[in-house]
């Protein structure tokens, strides 16, 4: 028996957050039925390549709704509507990620929920939060990287900032909202009790910054680009060799006089190298340069 056996989920989400949040809550159990409308998840058109018998299916949308049925209504109509307000009915969890306030506009938000289920547990994720005075921003990865200052601590120095290479806000976000979902079913389990759950993309980038805003408010030293290497431990980080790059990490963190000693050395190895390849002698001469 699975953890969450007998939870049914109504997953109203799209793209990346919402939907690897309700993939997670599918892998231990819950049976989750994906809302799609009429055109289908927008995240099945994004990408180069289609899979499927009819083509209709991405690499990024099989990669978060694994474990799903699903269903296609229109939210607009009145078929669509009821139909919505019958699994409403039967459902322990709702989760949507539109901007805040459509799902009321649909007819599908909390106090809808709540109407009709007054044990549902209700999860919202959004860019900025369903309250305070940027809720109505929209709210996408890379916008959230870059807003909260998370590419401005990634890429190499004096270069244009890079974002981080996955969808970590979204992907942070989903696993934040499924922790949530988990402790209100918890709450539910103890007093009988539904409720709102919400998070946010904004939360995530602020959650992953963190360590960067604690050395700023201890040393008022703003953090930059710290390129292939972690801004908190030395040597930490990726070098290059005479013929392949190479992962080096220590297991415990120099002193501040045993780093300077290694970025000197490393410092050394490369210019030396380079000097030597630039006179014609680098000929079997390992070197490392960062």
């Amino acid at each position: 028996m699975a953890p969450l056996d007998g939870i049914r989920v109504l997953d109203f989400s799209a793209a990346m957050a919402g939907p690897s949040c309700a993939m997670l809550l599918a892998d231990f159990g819950a049976e989750v039925i994906k809302i799609e409308p009429t055109q289908g998840d927008q995240s099945r058109r994004w990408g180069k390549y289609r899979f499927g018998e009819k083509a209709d299916f991405s690499g990024l949308f099989l990669a978060w709704n694994r474990n799903k049925s699903s269903v296609v209504l229109d939210l607009k109509s009145e078929e669509g509507r009821r139909a919505v307000r019958a699994l409403l009915s039967s459902a322990d969890v709702v989760l949507e990620n539109y901007k805040p306030g459509v799902a009321d506009r649909l007819g599908i938000g909390y106090e809808d929920a709540r109407s009709l289920n007054p044990k549902i547990v209700y999860c919202s994720i959004s860019g900025f939060g369903q309250v305070g005075p940027m809720r109505d921003r929209p709210g996408m990865d890379m916008m959230l990287q870059a807003y909260a200052g998370l590419m401005s601590i990634t890429g190499e120095p004096n270069q244009p900032s890079v974002r981080i290479g996955p969808a970590a806000l979204d992907l942070l976000s989903g696993t934040n909202a499924a922790l949530g979902i988990l402790l209100a079913l918890r709450h539910r389990d103890q007093t009988g009790e539904g409720q709102r759950v919400s998070t946010s993309l904004y939360e995530s980038a602020l959650h992953l910054i963190s360590p960067f805003i604690a050395d700023y408010t201890g040393s008022s030293v703003v953090s930059g680009k710290s390129g292939r290497y972690f801004a908190f431990g030395c040597p930490y980080g990726m070098f290059m060799g005479r013929d392949a790059s190479f992962s080096l990490a220590a297991a415990r963190t120099l002193s501040s006089k045993s780093c300077a000693a290694c970025s000197t050395a490393l410092t050394c190895w490369r210019t030396g190298a380079s000097r030597r390849m630039a006179t014609g002698s680098a000929t079997r001469t390992s070197s490392i340069r960062s």
